[in-house]
């Protein structure tokens, strides 16, 4: 089982058992009794699945390890995209403070 899978796997046991809770407090609170909440249904839903759906999961991994890519690749065009737009904005801003002196200084007629 493929560790994608067994996460995927864990969330909905979870889930199931969240749900199983909210309704236990719906019950109370509408005062019909309930069932208790058992750990049998989580046991159910971890099962290993079927052949053809781990079949089918081979395929969807295949297809998603095509377009994945690695994580110390995708820091450093993170890191380079953030320098990038910092660098933009340092220059944008410098370059508005060299227009503002310019008309201001033009404006009074002084250097200052």
């Amino acid at each position: 089982m493929t560790d994608r899978l067994q996460k995927l796997l864990r969330q909905r046991a979870l889930l199931q058992e969240h749900l199983a809770w909210l309704n236990q407090e719906i019950s109370e609170v509408e005062g019909i009794p309930s069932l208790p909440i058992t750990a049998d249904r989580t046991a159910q839903t971890v099962a290993p699945p079927a052949p053809s759906a781990v079949k089918t999961s081979d395929e969807a991994q295949k297809i998603l390890s095509q377009f994945q890519k690695d994580a110390s690749v995708m820091k450093t065009d993170t890191r380079r995209g953030c320098l990038i737009l910092f660098s933009l904005a340092m220059a944008f801003f410098v370059l508005a403070l060299f227009i503002g002196y310019y008309f201001y200084t033009r404006h009074l007629g002084r250097w200052w």
